[in-house]
């Protein structure tokens, strides 16, 4: 009972931690890993310089990567559309293509392991022939 007490009491502490908003500090210190990770700055380029400094670099850099990602969604979507247009059928003409499986299961009847230089080999006997 009391390590679930204790339990809760640390989970509550956590997701009040999470429910607090960010220092500046904590803030300054994530603009400048997002941008050596994303924009290639060295962290010695951003020693000496406060939250409002670093905020206008990090807006601009962070504004020009969605705007990368969402230009590059979109192009997705209508490469996709594209395709889905291409392989959708007409409903009005009744033309099928006939396929070809790529794979083909094979009945095996019996199958038989035998060695040849020290290496198994296996010979299959299908219904077949």
């Amino acid at each position: 009972m009391c390590k679930e007490k204790k339990e809760d009491n640390v989970v509550k502490r956590y997701q009040a931690l999470k429910r607090k908003p960010q220092t500046k500090a904590q803030a300054r210190k994530n603009m400048m890993i997002y941008l050596r990770n994303v924009a290639g700055f060295k962290m010695d380029y951003f020693k000496g310089m406060t939250y409002d400094d670093i905020r206008p670099i990090f807006k601009k850099k962070f504004n020009s990567n969605v705007a990368f990602l969402l230009k590059t969604k979109e192009k997705m979507d209508a490469e996709d559309n594209r395709a889905l247009k291409r392989i959708m059928p007409n409903d009005d003409d009744n033309v099928y293509i006939e396929a070809t499986p790529l794979a083909l299961k094979v009945p095996v009847v019996d199958y038989k392991i035998y060695t040849e230089n020290n290496k198994p080999y296996y010979k299959i006997k299908r219904a077949d022939g």
